[in-house]
């Protein structure tokens, strides 16, 4: 059965399905009364009739698998069959048997990018761990995507040095060249791999594993832990500029291993007010863990664990949290909490990742397969007033 026919049979099962929905419908919404014995009949007769057709497209869908399989497992050429348009199957081959060719875009763009090949359940599978991993994202972090990666000048503007006035009848206004403080910071495109993953070839045979989940995982797993560590303490040279390096000192505490709440209303009281309406707390686990032990003047915990079925996040002294395990934990001269407005803290990416596989010699011998994807990418802040971190003492 060809993939025409087997798209002919479930358009045949999903038309008996929409009639039997149609009998529903209409004695429900339409009638709004119970279905009668005919109509029972009728419904259940319809859906069995659909159930046989699917159940023979799948039928000759894990044969023809089975056959490929085998064919492809003894060094064959696959068993010929009208190729079959849908992105998944192709995709599919390509992690299990590294059909050509090897590097494919992992893009919704043009087809020209790669997009006819990477299916766009992939692509979302692979966003939706990113998102879960990447920690400047889920702290408000802009994400700018660029067709190429020639430099990317970003403008900067702080205007919160300057004020207005209170102009009397008939006088002037002031012109003293108060101008906001501008510049810009330039993104580039810095080059990060997942290094590879490798699987065996047995798992990745068997059409029983979730190639694709697991891969999707593991490289989002990688490329955000990397791209995090640099987005989060980078130097800026030769690599990105980090959120703690480009931050504004706003408290240094009297402990090297601690802080204390008093220091803790210092940090959120040393950001200029304006950047305070959408600023978040960010820090290690162990500091978090800290923070979570002190209390307020009337003894009151500052962390407040939220409800999680009503959809409220959890906050410290009112204020939404990020837990960063690249920030530094609290020791001496460590920057271990930040307090900001991420959203100034820009991510350039170029295009979309990569997906590469490697079967030569070198993988097979040891009977394995790897993948790997890497993407270009860089991140620097556009306002360090705001952003401000607590660092713990020298000594």
């Amino acid at each position: 059965m060809s993939w025409i026919e087997r798209k002919a049979k479930r358009e045949q099962a999903q038309t008996l399905i929409g009639k039997a929905g149609a009998i529903l419908e209409r004695a429900a919404k339409v009638e709004q009364r119970e279905l009668t014995d005919e109509e029972n009949q009728e419904f259940d007769q319809l859906h069995n009739e659909a159930e046989t057709i699917l159940a023979e497209v799948r039928k000759k869908e894990q044969q023809a698998d089975a056959e490929r399989a085998i064919e492809e497992r003894i060094g064959r050429e696959p068993i010929a069959e009208t190729p079959e348009p849908k992105q998944e199957h192709t995709f599919e081959r390509f992690l299990r048997s590294g059909v050509r060719p090897e590097v494919r875009t992992l893009t919704k763009g043009t087809s020209t990018e790669g997009a006819e090949f990477v299916p766009e359940g992939f692509w979302n599978k692979y966003e939706y761990y990113l998102r879960e991993l990447d920690t400047l994202a889920l702290a408000g972090a802009e994400i700018i995507t660029t067709a190429n990666g020639q430099d990317l000048p970003v403008p900067t503007f702080d205007d919160t040095a300057n004020t207005g006035e209170l102009l009397g009848e008939g006088t002037a206004t002031t012109d003293n060249n108060d101008d906001p403080t501008t510049g810009e910071v330039v993104l580039g495109a810095y080059a990060f791999s997942s290094k590879v993953v490798r699987l065996s070839v047995h798992l990745v045979q068997d059409s029983g594993y979730p190639i694709e989940d697991a891969l999707a995982r593991a490289l989002a797993e990688r490329l955000a832990d990397v791209q995090n560590g640099y987005y989060s303490t980078g130097t800026g040279s030769s690599q990105p500029k980090g959120i703690v390096t480009a931050s504004t000192q706003g408290k240094v505490g009297a402990s090297t291993t601690a802080v204390t709440y008093n220091e803790v209303l210092d940090l959120i009281h040393s950001l200029p007010r304006p950047y305070r309406a959408g600023a978040k707390l960010m820090f290690s686990d162990a500091t978090f863990l800290a923070l979570k032990k002190l209390v307020d003047g009337s003894g009151n915990p500052l962390w407040n664990a939220g409800n999680i079925a009503a959809s409220i996040p959890a906050t410290l002294d009112g204020i939404p949290y990020i837990i960063n395990p690249k920030m530094a934990d609290m020791g001496a001269s460590a920057k271990s909490i930040l307090y900001g407005d991420f959203s100034f803290y820009k991510i350039r990416r170029v295009k979309s990742a990569e997906l590469l596989r490697f079967d030569d010699s070198a993988f097979m011998s040891k009977l394995q397969v790897g993948y790997m994807m890497w993407v270009r990418a860089d991140g620097n802040c556009t306002n360090s007033n705001a952003i401000v971190h607590f660092a713990n003492a020298a000594s």
